[in-house]
């Protein structure tokens, strides 16, 4: 067995005083009780790298993969929007990659966003989009139940076409 390089501490509690408790084991591996300091409950949501703590990424689990396609080939003139199915409940999803497409010639701007009633939360705007030309991003969007994914086209003819993907994954919770 490799000689010890270093203490591994979990924290487990407070004292009556409202100072941290954490297991320690010790460079010759005894188990002991000693007061930990703030760094020591940073482990299991942060990372030691370089020298220094980081947020460790989302640790979410993983249900089931979502995607969805929504398609409005007949839009009316003027401004309209197409909208996900709402995320149910005891479910949230993680959204990592949401394109968009117009078909048509007079549209003057194109909005992604989540909508969490009453309010639409603007991911990108597109100005004068160009037709036919696909849009997309990645990132990580967070959508709790009732949440949905909105495009909304403003300026559109009578019969343009508007298409939104969603892709992402799906995590069961217990409220």
């Amino acid at each position: 067995m490799a000689d010890p390089k270093g203490n591994l501490v979990t924290p487990v509690a407070f004292d009556p005083s409202g100072y941290p408790l954490a297991l320690e084991v010790d460079a010759n591996g005894y188990l002991k009780v000693a007061t930990a300091s703030a760094d020591n409950f940073l482990v299991g949501t942060h990372g030691y790298v370089s020298g220094a703590w980081h947020k460790s990424p989302i640790s979410l689990g993983y249900s089931s993969i979502v995607g969805e396609r929504i398609i409005n080939t007949n839009l009316p003139a003027g401004n309209s929007d197409i909208n996900s199915t709402a995320v149910p409940e005891g479910k949230i999803h993680i959204l990592t990659n949401l394109a968009y497409l117009y078909i048509g010639n007079t549209a003057t701007t194109l909005g992604l966003g989540i909508y969490r009633a009453p309010t639409n939360f603007t991911i990108f705007v597109t100005y004068s989009p160009v037709s036919a030309r696909y849009y997309d991003r990645q990132g990580w969007w967070v959508l709790k139940a009732g949440d949905l994914c909105r495009l909304s086209v403003f300026g559109a003819t009578a019969g343009d076409d508007l298409y939104l993907d969603i892709v992402g994954f799906a995590v069961d919770i217990n409220l």
